[in-house]
């Protein structure tokens, strides 16, 4: 595993995603890219003044087969993490 971080532009760009274009309507087109992709968060609770919280302690990402995945611990990474996807 990678920090989120260690993610480059140029990894994104060999990727090469193929584009499906699907019809939302009969004049609109929705692009989409054709990659492989996961997403999970492990989690935790405790009670705090008698009511059950959760946690989540560490999130990961892939993306792409055959390459890395990326992890963070807290939300506003995971935020970065998909501005850098959108501005691949």
């Amino acid at each position: 595993m990678l920090h989120y971080t260690e993610l480059l532009q140029e990894t994104l760009c060999e990727l090469n995603p193929a584009i499906v274009e699907t019809a939302k309507g009969k004049k609109d087109k929705i692009q989409y890219l054709n990659i492989e992709s996961a997403f999970d968060i492990e989690t935790t609770s405790e009670y705090q003044q008698g009511e059950k919280v959760a946690h989540m302690y560490i999130w990961m990402f892939g993306i792409g087969m055959n390459q890395p995945v990326y992890y963070g611990r807290k939300w506003d990474e995971l935020a970065e993490l998909v501005a850098t996807l959108q501005d691949a």
